[in-house]
């Protein structure tokens, strides 16, 4: 079983706010997932995504692994038990 914040679990009662927040970051995640950045301007790239999602470089990165591991919005959605920064 791939691990992302749902646990498979389906993800009711989400309010609105919190998918689009996931959706926005599905739009900077995702090329950048199917498309990774060279390597001589991965770290200006993932700089510029991290600013633009007001995310933490750590939180970017773990963002990133979730959405590779289960390539649908609903693995960007931030759960109570985590943290955004």
């Amino acid at each position: 079983m791939q691990n992302h914040p749902c646990g498979g679990q389906p993800l009711t009662g989400v309010p609105d706010e919190i998918w689009e927040i996931a959706r926005e970051r599905e739009r900077v995640i995702r090329p950048l997932v199917l498309e990774p950045p060279a390597c001589r301007a991965r770290s200006e790239v993932m700089a510029a995504a991290a600013a633009e999602l007001e995310l933490s470089p750590h939180h970017l990165h773990r963002r990133l692994k979730a959405y590779e591991a289960d390539p649908r919005t609903r693995s960007l959605v931030l759960l109570s038990t985590e943290k955004s920064v």
